[in-house]
C-alpha cells in the first residue's frame, strides 16, 4: 500500500480521544457487554500493590467508543487506563471488539498512540495503521487487515522526523520485523 495513505498523522493523535467518549462505568454496553471487556482489561500484573476496589475503579475508568470500519459493522475501542499509558510517547493498550451473535469478540489487541482507519479494505471491513511512539521524533505504523473474522498485522513502517528541519515530511522506512 502507498506510505503516503499514513499521512499527515498530525489528526490521528487528537481524533481518537473524541471517540474514546465515555469510561467503561458508563458506555452504554449492556452488563454481559461490560464484564467481557473487563474480563480483558483487568491485567492483574498491572495493579500489583493496588487494593481490590481501587483496581475496580481503575479498569471501569479505561474509555470506551464505537468505532464503524465496515457498512455492516460497528466496533467498539477500548484504551487502558491513562494512569496506565506508557511515558512521554503516550503508548497505551487498545483492544477492538465487534459484537458477535449478542457477545463481544475480541478481533484486535495491541499498543499505541493512535489509529488511522485506511481507505483500503479488506473482506468488507477498513484496514488499520496503529501509531506506536518509539523514540524521539520516531513513531512505528503497523498495518492490520481484516482476515474475515479478526485484525492480523501485515505491514509496518517507521516514521523518522528530522529536528533540524523540522517542516520536512518524516523520513519512512520498512519495520525490521512486523510486530505480532
Amino acid at each position: 500500500p502507498p506510505r503516503s495513505t499514513l499521512f499527515p498523522y498530525t489528526t490521528l493523535f487528537r481524533s481518537i480521544e473524541r471517540r474514546l467518549g465515555h469510561s467503561l462505568a458508563e458506555a452504554p454496553l449492556t452488563g454481559e457487554e461490560r464484564a467481557r471487556i473487563y474480563e480483558v482489561v483487568d491485567v492483574p500484573s498491572q495493579f500489583h500493590g493496588h487494593t481490590p476496589e481501587d483496581e475496580r475503579k481503575i479498569v471501569l475508568s479505561a474509555r470506551v467508543g464505537f468505532v464503524v470500519l465496515s457498512e455492516s459493522r460497528a466496533m467498539i475501542l477500548v484504551r487502558s487506563p491513562l494512569l496506565y499509558c506508557g511515558g512521554a510517547g503516550g503508548n497505551c493498550q487498545f483492544w477492538l471488539f465487534e459484537r458477535q451473535h449478542g457477545s463481544l469478540k475480541l478481533v484486535l489487541a495491541t499498543e499505541g498512540n493512535g489509529f488511522i482507519a485506511r481507505d483500503s479494505v479488506h473482506h468488507g471491513v477498513h484496514d488499520l495503521a496503529v501509531a506506536f511512539h518509539v523514540g524521539s521524533g520516531e513513531t512505528s505504523f503497523t498495518v492490520y487487515r481484516w482476515s474475515g473474522s479478526a485484525y492480523e498485522p501485515s505491514d509496518c513502517y517507521l516514521a523518522k522526523s528530522d529536528s533540524a528541519n523540522p517542516k520536512s515530511p518524516p523520513a519512512l522506512r520498512d519495520c525490521p520485523v512486523i510486530p505480532q
